[in-house]
């Protein structure tokens, strides 16, 4: 077994972030860039897992570079919707955007310590890892742009929201249907639309907001 200190380090490490699938984690008062920041350990666990099965394992090496990567991506997903389905039973909400990002996380191991992706061409293993490298960039917006509105609603407190910045929407929910809009604004360049449903409890609140 090769540099086994690492191993059993990476092992453990895996071990702990399993658990966090299913106990801990950001509750209904969470902030939002705390949890979607929280998302993005799905990628960081299986490109763990993906490094740690082809240090350890034979049998995806005998593969072809085709199959191994199909073999990869198929017991991904299957244990990313496992995954999502125990979370049901612990009461917690699963998430289909979860099993992409497992996907991806598998996808990052793959392509950056796979000895057959370490194989092909060079342009071609370049663009790879570029473009798997933009999608990891794509699922960074949404916590820097939940952080971002974070500072932007802690400068702004004790006013909620006077909707003239971009995602002050996503601070809140309801039955009601809410969108920017230009007329009639009373004060600064822009107000916020509610069109109000038929269901019982139609209307909106205030979600995330600075506590104090």
């Amino acid at each position: 077994m090769k540099n086994k200190p690492l191993n059993i380090v990476l092992f453990l490490f895996v071990a702990v972030l399993s658990v966090l699938f299913f106990f801990g984690g950001p509750d209904y008062y969470s902030t939002r860039s705390f949890k979607a920041s929280w998302n993005l350990g799905h990628i960081i666990y299986y490109t763990l897992v993906i490094f740690i099965l082809l240090r350890q394992l034979d049998y995806p090496k005998r593969k072809s570079i085709l199959p191994q990567l199909l073999l990869i991506i198929l017991c991904t997903i299957l244990s990313g919707i496992l995954i999502e389905w125990i979370q049901v039973g612990l009461h917690r909400k699963p998430e289909l955007g979860d099993v992409w990002r497992d996907v991806l996380g598998s996808a990052v191991g793959w392509i950056f310590f796979s000895e057959h992706a370490a194989a092909i061409k060079k342009k071609q293993q370049r663009f790879l890892r570029v473009f798997v490298a933009v999608l990891i960039g794509i699922e960074f917006i949404n916590p820097v742009r939940s952080l971002s509105d974070e500072i932007i609603a802690g400068a702004e407190f004790p006013v909620l929201s006077d909707f003239e910045t971009p995602f002050e929407l996503e601070r809140w929910e309801g039955e009601g249907k809410m969108i920017y809009a230009n007329d009639p604004v009373y004060q600064g360049k822009r107000a916020a639309r509610v069109s109000l449903t038929t269901e019982k409890y139609s209307g909106i609140a205030a979600k995330y907001f600075p506590r104090d």
